[in-house]
């Protein structure tokens, strides 16, 4: 938990409370945590159907270890483990959502900026309770 808050806060972002954090970890179905002399330096989510949809959440790479493949690295883990589980000849749609200046990081491994030709923009609407 203290380490999903840290390099959340190391990406400028403002944390949840700490009791949403930890239901959020809870409901992933896979987390995943790089680690380098036993300190987190990066991490992302995974929350899939395992058949047509995962969705990445919450790359994040430690601000001294940017611009060093550890993003690189850590996106390609994380596609690899969503399709592990499909089927011979099956395909997955890799979604996530992109801070403004990862952008290019993202277009470099393959992603789409959402609208195209044939695809509307992503929408979202954020409720609460």
């Amino acid at each position: 938990m203290d380490e999903f808050l840290k390099l959340y806060d190391s990406a400028g972002w403002t944390p949840p409370s700490a009791r949403q954090v930890a239901w959020a970890l809870a409901g992933r179905d896979a987390s995943f945590v790089l680690r380098a002399a036993g300190e987190a330096i990066a991490m992302a989510g995974l929350l899939s159907d395992h058949a047509m949809h995962a969705f990445l959440t919450e790359l994040v790479v430690a601000p001294s270890w940017r611009h060093r493949c550890v993003g690189g690295c850590l996106l390609r883990y994380v596609e690899r483990y969503a399709a592990s589980s499909l089927q011979e000849g099956w395909k997955i749609c890799a979604d996530l959502r992109s801070s403004k200046d990862a952008e290019g990081f993202y277009g470099r491994h393959g992603y789409t900026a959402m609208p195209t030709a044939t695809d509307g923009p992503g929408m979202e609407r954020m409720l609460t309770r």
